[in-house]
């Protein structure tokens, strides 16, 4: 599922944290994966966090497992 999860839209995402059928953790890597495979071509980013994104990421799950979902897009990976 990591190549599809590039395709995913924001809504579908959330939804499916929501659901808990999707970890931001798991949605997170395949968004690193993607820009790192080509923003060598594209340049789309000045400075990347994936260390803090990661830890947001890890954060948001945890709590989202725990019930305390702050809103819709707790847990969408963004840029």
């Amino acid at each position: 599922m990591t190549d599809e999860l590039a395709y995913l839209s924001i809504s579908e995402g959330a939804a499916l944290i929501a659901a808990k059928k999707l970890s931001p953790l798991e949605w997170t890597r395949s968004c690193l994966a993607r820009i790192e495979a080509l923003d060598g071509q594209l340049h789309a980013f000045i400075t990347l966090t994936a260390d803090l994104a990661l830890e947001s990421a890890r954060d948001a799950e945890q709590e989202i497992m725990k019930g305390g979902v702050r809103g819709p897009l707790h847990g969408v990976p963004f840029g």
